[in-house]
């Protein structure tokens, strides 16, 4: 007499064996299929996919360089304004300094001399300093 576990053994060995060889076998005809797929339509799917991965990507790209434009022209925009404001603010700083100064307006700079071998540069700028208060007030004497 068989015991009924070896039975039932043998019945779960031979199904995970039918069962490997069925996988097997689906494997093999999905190779198989695939070899003639490959041969007769996957030139035309290629393109196919070629085609709609650049359709795709050159919508990508007109996006992308619509969103760039605007930044570019956005931050011009900004720099535009920002040049103006600082502009404004030095020609209003200028205007002001001119009005609380009134003798900055006549003054014109000096070309320099050339130096005198031997003299120091303090003697320099005081005799400058002299001229130039003589001619301010030459300058306001006249008016």
């Amino acid at each position: 007499m068989v015991n009924p576990q070896i039975r039932n053994t043998r019945g779960l060995r031979d199904g995970v064996l039918a069962t490997s060889r069925h996988v097997w076998l689906a494997g093999l005809g999905a190779a198989s299929m695939t070899r003639g797929w490959a041969e007769k339509q996957a030139s035309p799917m290629f393109r196919s996919l070629v085609h709609e991965g650049w359709m795709v990507e050159s919508r990508a790209i007109r996006f992308v360089g619509d969103r760039v434009e605007t930044s570019v022209n956005r931050a011009s925009g900004l720099w535009n304004r920002a040049r103006a404001t600082f502009g404004n603010a030095v020609r209003t700083y200028a205007s002001t300094a001119a009005s609380l100064v009134p003798s900055l307006a006549t003054v014109t700079p000096q070309p320099a001399k050339a130096s005198k071998p031997g003299r120091r540069a303090a003697t320099k700028s005081a005799t400058r300093s002299t001229q130039r208060t003589k001619r301010l007030a030459k300058a306001k004497a006249k008016r």
